[in-house]
């Protein structure tokens, strides 16, 4: 059995001179039962992004969404890979 749930929260957009800035939460839960094994992991990461001012702010906001989101999913996927290889592994 798998189960996987991912949240992607923008927050704290903010305009700095020449600059948007603004933070992104990822929240990870999976869930992973293998016979008698079971991985039940929920990673929080937060990261802040800053673009030039150069776009409109709606523009940041969905960037931060799409791009934000997805690269600090990578990092969160990693590091759930890790650990359920770690649980699963077989050792001979």
């Amino acid at each position: 059995m798998r189960e996987f749930g991912i949240d992607i929260l923008v927050h704290s957009v903010r305009r700095e001179e020449d600059e948007y800035g603004g933070n992104v939460i990822v929240k990870v839960e999976v869930t992973v039962k293998d016979n008698d094994k079971t991985c039940d992991v929920s990673l929080e990461m937060e990261g802040c992004f800053v673009c030039s001012s150069d776009i409109q702010e709606g523009k940041f906001v969905s960037m931060l969404h799409i791009n934000g989101g997805s690269i600090l999913y990578t990092i969160a996927r990693a590091e759930i890979l890790k650990l359920s290889a770690s649980v699963f592994s077989t050792k001979r």
